[in-house]
Order: structure tokens, then C-alpha cells, then sequence
């Protein structure tokens, strides 16, 4: 499979879904900005989490030159995981497939840190800005390292 097509689906459908999230009006968090930034907080910690492994892991077990392939390994392993399939590729550590399991909570928690920022303003005086540009750089990170891992597949995966 591809991964510009995954890669895309997952940030557009984590976009709908936090925008559901804080936007619909009988239940949403629009209504509720105290809680608004409770979880835009919250968000924004799972997103710097996240990001913390995926950045740590490789670092401790590797070489600190090696982010080209492992940025792509995850996306690919984000692939296979939603496929359903165990992850095929021999040359990678069996830890890239666990890792790379965590990058689809990357957009989802970058999102709704974003989306959530914008009631929690109402009640917060600046606090919101903090967690909202944590949540925007997660998704420009996650966009950067998905067209990184589209052009390095792009004529198929070598073996």
C-alpha cells in the first residue's frame, strides 16, 4: 500500500474527528472552554510524548544519523498495522514496528491540542498558546515526515 494515501486519510480523518470533537454544537467543547483546556493540554501531552519515543527510541538504539530510514519505517509500519498484517521487513529491529504503531496519535493529538485552543481561550489568559503551537508543529511534523517517507517508497520499497 501506499503511503501518501494512509498518510493522508489518517491526518484528514484526525482533523474531522477533533473538529467534531470541539466544534458540534450540542456536545462539542465549544460549549465547554474550561474542559476545552483540559483537553487541549492533555492533547498536547500525548503529542510531545509520542514524539519524545519516536525521536528517543532511535537515538538510544542506533545512530543518531539513521532518521531518514527510520522515519519512513514508522510510516510504513503505521501501514501494516492498519492493514492488520505483521510488519515484513526483515532488516528493520522488531522495535520500529512497535514505535511506528504510535504515529497515527500523532495527528489525532496535534489536532484536537489545535482545534481544542480555540474555546480554551475564553478562559485562559495565554495559556492556550503554548499547547496550541505544540499541536501545530506536531502536524507539520507529521506532514514532512510523511511526504519524507512518500519519496523515499516511491518506486517501492527496496530489499
Amino acid at each position: 500500500m501506499l503511503v501518501v494515501p494512509v498518510a493522508a486519510s489518517v491526518l484528514w480523518l484526525s482533523v474531522v474527528a477533533a473538529g467534531v470533537v470541539v466544534f458540534t454544537p450540542p456536545f462539542g467543547l465549544v460549549r465547554h472552554p474550561k474542559a476545552s483546556l483540559v483537553v487541549c493540554v492533555l492533547a498536547a501531552g500525548v503529542a510531545l510524548t509520542v514524539t519524545a519515543i519516536q525521536v528517543t527510541v532511535p537515538v538510544t538504539r542506533l545512530h543518531p544519523f539513521a532518521w531518514d530510514w527510520v522515519a519512513t519505517d514508522y510510516f510504513l509500519a503505521m501501514i501494516h498495522r492498519f492493514n492488520g498484517g505483521p510488519y515484513p521487513f526483515f532488516w528493520t529491529p522488531p522495535w520500529v514496528y512497535e514505535i511506528g504503531g504510535l504515529t497515527p496519535l500523532l495527528p489525532i493529538s496535534g489536532a484536537l491540542a489545535t482545534m481544542a485552543a480555540y474555546p480554551a481561550r475564553r478562559v485562559s489568559r495565554g495559556l492556550y498558546v503554548v499547547p496550541m503551537s505544540i499541536g501545530s508543529t506536531v502536524l507539520v511534523l507529521y506532514a514532512v515526515a510523511a511526504v519524507h517517507a512518500a519519496l523515499e517508497t516511491r518506486f517501492g520499497v527496496a530489499l
